[in-house]
């Protein structure tokens, strides 16, 4: 049955390169024993870094991502500074959900900002298991296929059989994964097995961190978001462009390492509008790439944009607002940075 066939749709995409927090902490609770982790849930699980390969390999194409990336609006700082005449300062500081040293080592700048707040806001409030689990036990649509649909409506028996070899060592049963929903599959595809064995073993990214210093300190944790909204935000992206997305896996080598390499070296050097152009070329470029970015950057980035800031917005008219969120929300021309510049805002980069 193709009653859906995607073969004349986009057969380009990439996969999701900077998961939202809820996205994270469900494959936490999906993924395998920890056998790659360390005691204390911390560590790096190699790879290679994509974009010094392009460089050496194909310079031509590295110097267009670099050139589209150029021109990406407030992409090279992480944590900036929002005031406005009569308030105290408030912080923005653009997270990465991967538990590594080299992101989770607060800057002495972001240290004494979140010192300074009165209250913190991250995308998801209460991140616990339990919180993920009773959404999850409420919202089971979100897990399964719609429709009563499976993948062999769409994929073909190689495709489906390349990712099931794929999707075991990340803790999806084989039995499963035909009827879970293509989003849980493709974001499940992005972070390595290495990667989800850090997060069961506890590693967190920058904005557990940041939540865990505040309440440390006595400070309140507040969400700008909910664990089901964001589920649901991501099981909204058209089902063509995430069909499309795990054919473009089956056909490319699993390179979620080497993809959270290149992450984590482009927020350390605050090349942050490197990110989408770089999965442009690494999902084979063309209109059809284009397509499928453009689609999950409007839905899945654009969109929340919107939200966080009208959530946002009150904490910081208050002052002492330490808003914490992925990075790839700060950025470009419809990022928060930006937002908050139209609402009339002076934000200023500080590292």
């Amino acid at each position: 049955m193709r009653d859906h066939d995607t073969s004349s749709g986009p057969r380009h995409g990439r996969r999701p390169l900077l998961p939202g927090l809820a996205l994270v902490l469900v494959l936490a609770l999906l993924a395998p024993a920890p056998l790659a982790a360390d005691e204390t849930g911390a560590g790096s699980c190699g790879g290679h870094d994509l974009l010094a390969v392009m460089a050496t390999e194909k310079p031509e194409l590295h110097a267009k991502v670099m050139a589209e990336a150029a021109g990406v609006a407030n992409q090279d700082a992480v944590f900036w500074r929002v005031e406005r005449d009569g308030l105290a300062p408030s912080w923005l500081l653009g997270t990465i959900h991967i538990g590594d040293p080299r992101v989770t080592d607060l800057a002495p700048e972001t240290r004494a900002g979140l010192d300074e707040a009165r209250i913190v806001a991250i995308e998801i409030g209460d991140a616990s298991p339990a919180a993920v689990n009773a959404t999850l036990a409420k919202h089971r649509e979100l897990l399964l296929m719609p429709g009563g649909h499976t993948l062999a409506d769409w994929l073909s028996s190689d495709e489906i059989a390349t990712l099931k070899e794929r999707l075991q060592p990340r803790g999806l049963p084989p039995e499963a994964i035909e009827r879970l929903h293509p989003w849980l599959l493709n974001v499940s595809l992005a972070l390595s097995p290495c990667r989800m064995a850090l997060l069961a073993k506890g590693g967190k990214g920058v904005d557990l961190v940041v939540a865990d210093i505040a309440r440390k300190a006595g400070k309140p944790v507040v969400g700008l978001e909910t664990i089901e909204e964001q589920l649901q935000k991501v099981a909204s992206v058209p089902l063509e462009f995430q069909i499309a997305n795990l054919q473009i896996a089956a056909r490319l080598p699993d390179n979620s390492d080497d993809m959270m390499e290149t992450l984590i070296n482009l927020y350390v050097g605050r090349r942050l509008g490197a990110v989408l152009p770089m999965s442009k070329a690494v999902a084979g470029g063309g209109p059809l790439a284009e397509t499928v970015v453009e689609g999950y950057q409007r839905i899945v980035i654009d969109d929340r944009n919107l939200t966080m800031r009208d959530r946002a917005l009150p904490l910081i008219e208050k002052g002492g607002a330490f808003i914490a969120v992925g990075s790839a929300h700060l950025i470009g021309e419809k990022g928060l940075v930006a937002l908050l510049r139209e609402a009339g805002y002076k934000v200023t980069p500080l590292n």
